[in-house]
């Protein structure tokens, strides 16, 4: 899987990292002068009801201008316009509901893991599902893990419950989604 933030597209690619530069979004030019109640961001002017309706469906869960290097393992990247941690699925789709509705890019997250951030920042939302959605547990032979939970966490609860097959996931530092 790879993730697209800025100009940069970093694909851990299972076992091996490879990071592509990429053309970083196509933007209409800027006004001129933007109105002082408008963020322009990019292509997108953002109005001042974004946030109000971030916070409406993510109560208590959104940051402004969160520095992206607090959530790298590599430290690095400026900040994101837009920053959530949602609790659940169904707090996750109806914040990505509400970003294409209204036109917003948005980027999903884990933790950080091979991840470069440009000091520029990210325009949009950045959704993280590492620091909420952790939950693995085992039914039977199944296990069920939440996005944000780590591999080796999973890795160590399939052995723990004498799973095989995910023995691989042990020492990469990603997050299942």
């Amino acid at each position: 899987a790879a993730l697209h933030l800025g100009p940069f597209i970093l694909d851990a690619g299972g076992l091996h990292e490879q990071v592509h530069e990429v053309v970083d979004m196509v933007e209409k030019p800027r006004p001129e002068k933007a109105p002082s109640n408008l963020a322009v961001i990019g292509r997108y002017v953002l109005s001042p009801r974004i946030f109000p309706l971030l916070e409406e469906t993510a109560p208590g869960k959104v940051k402004k201008q969160e520095l992206m290097s607090g959530h790298t393992t590599f430290r690095t990247g400026g900040p994101a316009e837009f920053f959530v941690t949602p609790d659940s699925a169904e707090m996750t789709a109806r914040l990505i509901g509400l970003c294409k509705e209204e036109k917003i890019p948005y980027y999903m997250i884990g933790n950080g893991s091979n991840l470069l951030v440009g000091d520029r920042g990210i325009r949009g939302v950045v959704i993280q599902t590492q620091k909420e959605m952790q939950q693995i547990r085992t039914e039977g032979n199944v296990i069920r893990a939440q996005a944000g939970g780590l591999l080796s966490k999973i890795a160590a609860e399939a052995l723990a419950n004498g799973l095989t097959g995910f023995e691989f996931a042990a020492g990469i530092p990603g997050t299942l989604g």
